[in-house]
């Protein structure tokens, strides 16, 4: 059987090029809480002539994953 490698925190860094001198990052703890407590998500994709599309879609985070919903025929679902 496969042993799952340990989860690793991730290092947020911010882009000075897009970012306030004084500017932190959100803490990996504060963007859990934010994400177990949140209903709704905004989702940004491109689309396939290259364009971006912003959406918000609904959610929710079961045994540390997230989950999102959609139709089947959705763009957002679909992977090419």
């Amino acid at each position: 059987t496969a042993v799952p490698s340990p989860v690793r925190e991730p290092v947020a860094e911010l882009d000075p090029r897009f970012s306030e001198a004084r500017a932190v990052p959100t803490t990996w703890a504060d963007g859990q809480m934010i994400l177990e407590t949140a209903q709704t998500y905004w989702l940004s994709t491109v689309r396939t002539d290259g364009w971006p599309h912003v959406t918000t879609i609904d959610g929710g985070r079961v045994d540390g994953a997230l989950h999102l919903t959609t139709g089947d025929e959705e763009q957002k679902r679909r992977t090419r």
